[in-house]
């Protein structure tokens, strides 16, 4: 048996002699109030007690007037939606874009696998297309043959991404 310290003695002074329970309590009281919102929110479902905002379905009133305006709400909602949806005729594709592939390594620009100045790049992009775009890839090319290629592009308006 554990030795009584006066410390715990004067507590158990102070308490009238007894232990705190203060936890049990508390327990006790959160399973009544769960179980209170419990019993209320399955009376609720049984449509005996609240609904808690859940909606119970009845309808007040002449059943015949409540289902036609109804099917007015429902009418009024599929013109609507008639009315806002676009017709198909109207929507049109993108074009695809077609991207012309550019290899920049060192000093040398290479398409098609063959080594090519930057005019020979921007008459490739002219015959793909107007909305051709040249994506370079950047193979550890000089800065001098990069702008110099870009430099190409640009004054050609020629669109391109690198890529690195």
């Amino acid at each position: 048996m554990p030795k009584k310290t006066a410390k715990t003695e004067n507590q158990a002074a102070e308490n009238g002699g007894k232990k705190r329970r203060g936890g049990v309590k508390a327990g006790i009281g959160a399973l009544i109030i769960g179980l209170i919102l419990a019993l209320l929110r399955l009376l609720g479902y049984l449509g005996l007690g609240p609904d808690f905002g859940l909606g119970t379905g009845k309808v007040s009133g002449n059943s015949e007037s409540s289902v036609s305006a109804t099917q007015d709400i429902n009418d009024k909602e599929a013109e609507t939606e008639a009315a806002t949806e676009p017709e198909t005729e109207e929507v049109t594709e993108a074009p695809a874009i077609e991207y012309v592939e550019v290899k920049v390594s060192g000093g040398t620009i290479m398409y098609n696998g063959e080594e090519v100045s930057a005019d020979d790049v921007v008459s490739a992009a002219k015959s793909a297309g107007e909305d051709a775009i040249i994506r370079i890839t950047d193979d550890d090319a000089t800065q001098n043959a990069m702008e110099a290629l870009k430099t190409v592009l640009d004054n050609n308006s020629v669109n391109y991404i690198i890529v690195e």
